[in-house]
């Protein structure tokens, strides 16, 4: 069952998800999803499958939303 919270950051909150196997990790992943000016967010079909993916494989995974993607505060500022 993933963890749903969100990442104190210095522009905000970034909204992020955690999946997490149902046995002891094997390695943790940082999930980053496509340019969110052109539409992607953490929620994207291919993010989301890869990341189910990766914990079926065994590995924990933390996806989160960039600044002004979904939820997460601030705005996109050409990184």
């Amino acid at each position: 069952m993933p963890t749903i919270s969100d990442l104190r950051g210095p522009a905000g909150f970034l909204e992020a998800v955690l999946d997490e196997p149902d046995t002891v990790p094997r390695v943790a992943v940082v999930f980053a999803h496509p340019h969110p000016q052109f539409g992607g967010t953490m929620h994207t079909k291919t993010v989301y499958q890869g990341a189910k993916g990766l914990v079926r494989a065994g590995c924990a995974v933390l996806r989160f939303n960039f600044r002004g993607a979904g939820r997460s505060e601030g705005t996109f500022d050409r990184g």
